[in-house]
């Protein structure tokens, strides 16, 4: 597959076989990037503003437009080298800290308090040792693409995930309450107590004086129950703010008390996003599979779902994928891990993909691997 530098250049030297680089020729050369700069691509187009004597002219209106490109994509490769400098930095840290929880024959416990059991720690040193990524969502892609909601703007995006949210661990989003484990999900499903449940959103409307347009918005409506835990993880999602972040989903979601959103951290632990998907820090904010990191690493991310404490299905998450498909990362099998803690699981339970892009499990290393 040729570089995309060299795709610049071609269309630097077709554009310019009539002696003028104008405007449409420079947007044309930032196209010829693809759907998104490299730092080679950036040095490609900075050449183009300085050819050689008789080689060709740059119009005026072609020059302001590709500088202007050009400082943009600067700008955000300086903000990507200085945040992926200190994600480099802290990287010993954290590997020397995973490595302490997951020593064989010594007591431990996870980044949520559990102690990790010997079964979890052989499995995961073993796909460690035969190289299953430990990865840093704070991590961004030194190519700089087009903002997914806005095609016309520049965006910086995560390397493993397009929205690498930092989030504290406190609350809601502490370890210990977004840890996942056979003994806490049998815990909860054992114990009544009074639990606010999300029971639907009232739509109110209001008649904006200076357009005469009506403005409509939802709030969500709770209720108080007597009940134990469901064991139930379900997919949702809404827009709403939600202001009691403990709540369990609607009866239609089975009372879940977490949201399918979820990650491997890198102690081997699972942890899922709470069901309203916010905090009280930040209600505005919709949490995600990044969200789960809270300054720790992950080895994987996707979707889990759980009905009265069985699983029954688990997916990776399509940015993960295609690094596998491209080849530039291995991940862990979530099901072998699921295994080793002890979960109930769905007959036959296999990891799906999310995403684009051919992988598959490999049967000797139990890593998902480029197909």
């Amino acid at each position: 597959m040729p570089i995309r530098s060299s795709d610049i250049t071609t269309a630097r030297i077709a554009r310019t076989a009539d002696k003028l680089l104008d405007l449409a020729d420079a947007q044309a050369l930032v196209a010829a990037a693809g759907k998104s700069v490299s730092p080679n691509d950036l040095k490609d187009l900075e050449e183009a503003l300085k050819p050689k004597s008789g080689e060709y002219k740059v119009a005026v209106d072609a020059g302001t437009f590709l500088r202007r490109e050009i400082r943009t994509l600067k700008a955000m490769q300086s903000e990507v080298k200085a945040q992926n400098s200190e994600v480099e930095r802290r990287a010993p840290s954290l590997l020397a800290g995973e490595k302490a929880i997951l020593t064989e024959g010594k007591i431990t416990r996870s980044f949520g308090g559990s102690e990790v059991p010997e079964k979890v720690k052989q499995t995961l040193n073993a796909m460690l040792k035969n190289g299953a990524a430990a990865f840093d969502v704070a991590e961004l892609d030194p190519k700089i693409g087009k903002d997914d909601h806005d095609a016309t703007q520049w965006a910086v995006s995560g390397k493993w995930s397009p929205y690498p949210q930092e989030i504290e661990a406190k609350g809601v989003m502490s370890f210990a309450y977004t840890e996942l484990t056979p003994k806490k999900i049998a815990d909860d499903m054992s114990t009544e107590r009074d639990q606010q449940v999300l029971t639907g959103f009232k739509t109110h409307n209001e008649v904006d004086r200076r357009t005469g347009k009506t403005v409509s918005w939802e709030e969500p409506e709770y209720e108080t129950k007597r009940m134990k835990g469901t064991g139930n993880i379900r997919t949702r999602y809404d827009e709403v703010s939600h202001p009691e972040v403990t709540a369990l989903a609607q009866a239609s979601d089975g009372y879940a008390k977490y949201a399918s959103n979820f990650a491997i951290m890198a102690d081997g632990s699972f942890h899922a996003v709470p069901a309203m998907r916010r905090t009280l820090e930040q209600p505005d904010l919709i949490l995600t599979n990044p969200s789960l990191a809270r300054g720790q690493r992950l080895l994987f991310n996707g979707h889990i779902e759980m009905s009265g404490g069985m699983v029954t299905s688990v997916g990776l998450s399509g940015r993960l994928q295609k690094a596998a498909a491209d080849g530039d990362a291995k991940f862990v099998n979530p099901v072998k891990l699921l295994e080793a803690w002890g979960f109930k699981m769905a007959p036959n339970l296999q990891v799906s993909f999310e995403g684009s892009g051919a992988v598959k499990v490999d049967p000797k290393t139990d890593l998902i691997v480029k197909g």
